[in-house]
């Protein structure tokens, strides 16, 4: 893993120096005032969760905890939430270690600090799990994503495939019946396609660039994002 330091400063992540997050990018694109208090104000009033918000969050976290058991055996990034370092840390020895996932995978790069809801082992790489407790894909879930990938990516590892995996309102448990041979939810958009598409469409690089950070190959671009 690269990055595990800023390398500006030299201080470790958590220390300050870390300037963007996941989160706070998609907090972002939706409210910039919210960023702000992020940023600038995380103790103000305004940030505190009410009895609705807590409800979400709760439904959120059991929804990743069931979700942990699609990819069983895996190891969870158990550490308080700024805990940035020690997460990092804890995600490397993981790797090392070869486990067959990793639940809450945390990575920096760029000065940018990434949690991977699920990260599993598969011929030739990663697949990165992104877990929402909606019913259906939704067009925020892309930049979501797209920032854990890139994060992902830089920090030095090969990620095969991303995939959303969401609540089904048709799924009758366990009937669970539309799964690949493995035994797996399928796939249908291959996560390389989506990366050229936010790097050409969102970040403004042009199609010859966008392709470049692909090994040169054109992938094809998706028409909703």
């Amino acid at each position: 893993m690269r990055n595990a330091t800023d390398t500006t400063s030299g201080r470790p992540p958590g220390s300050g120096s870390l300037r963007l997050s996941k989160s706070r990018f998609t907090t972002g694109l939706q409210c910039y005032r919210q960023l702000w208090w992020q940023a600038h104000e995380p103790d103000a009033p305004e940030l505190v969760a009410d009895a609705a918000q807590r409800a979400i969050f709760d439904q959120g976290a059991e929804v990743g905890r069931v979700a942990r058991e699609r990819v069983p055996g895996g190891v969870l990034i158990d550490f308080p939430y700024r805990a940035l370092a020690e997460r990092v840390e804890a995600t490397r020895i993981a790797l090392e270690s070869g486990a067959p996932a990793i639940y809450e995978a945390s990575f920096i790069a760029d000065d940018t600090f990434a949690a991977v809801d699920i990260l599993e082992r598969v011929p030739g790489g990663w697949a990165l799990i992104e877990v929402k407790s909606t019913t259906k894909p939704k067009r925020e879930h892309l930049p979501d994503i797209a920032v854990q990938l890139h994060v992902v990516l830089q920090s030095g590892l090969t990620v095969v495939r991303a995939e959303l995996m969401h609540l089904n309102r048709a799924c009758a448990y366990p009937d669970l019946a539309d799964l690949d041979g493995s035994g797996n939810m399928k796939f249908t958009t291959d996560y390389r396609g989506l990366y050229s598409t936010l790097l050409e469409r969102w970040l403004g690089l042009s199609a010859a660039e966008a392709d470049a950070n692909l090994g040169g190959a054109f992938y094809p671009r998706l028409g909703f994002v």
